[in-house]
Parts: C-alpha cells; structure tokens; sequence
C-alpha cells in the first residue's frame, strides 16, 4: 500500500486567503478544511478560514453568535454536525472553555 503526496496549486491570492498560520487547528467536514485562530507568530486571531477542496479555492463565511477569543496552541475536531474547539492561550491567558460551530447552519 503505497500513499503518494502532492503540493496542490496554490489558489491565487485573495483578501480571504488567510496567509501564514501558526499554531491553528483545521478540521474537514465533507469537502471542506475549516482553519480556525492561530496567528502569526506574535498576534493571535480568532479568524475562520475554509478551503473548498473539490474547488481548491477559499471560500468566505460569516457566523453568527460569539465567537472564541483569539487563540493558539487550542484543540479542535468535527463530530456529530459540528466544529468542536477546546483551550489554547493567548499572551498569559491559557483557555478551559468548549466552544462549537454547527455545519448545517451553512
């Protein structure tokens, strides 16, 4: 059983490309990777990013309800319909709260 890699093409870039990330999460529901906080290495942000694989392009979406405080260093995964984000940090702040995203409001 061999597993083979490839760099897909970038997309050409947008005002909703999010750039570099460190110390996000990304979790695939269907055929989407949702990219959540994370930041550049000094700020922390609280962005939602998703990337449509069948299209391989990025797409842009708005939530509705609060949303996490800006973070790095959290948990996420997609279970049961939606996004589930646990912890992080931010500066000297470090995080216990769940928060959820739900799919099917899309």
């Amino acid at each position: 059983n061999d597993l083979l890699w490839e760099q897909i093409e970038k997309p050409p870039e947008s005002d909703i490309d999010p750039g570099p990330l460190v110390s996000h999460t990304a979790v695939i529901w269907q055929n989407k990777i949702f990219v959540f906080a994370g930041g550049d290495g000094v700020v922390a942000n609280n962005a939602l990013h998703v990337f449509d694989c069948k299209n391989r392009c990025w797409e842009s979406y708005t939530t509705q309800g609060a949303a996490p405080a800006p973070r790095l260093g959290h948990s996420a995964s997609a279970m049961m319909g939606c996004m589930w984000v646990f912890g992080g940090f931010h500066r000297n702040i470090y995080f216990s709260d769940i928060h959820h995203l739900d799919f099917s409001k899309q």
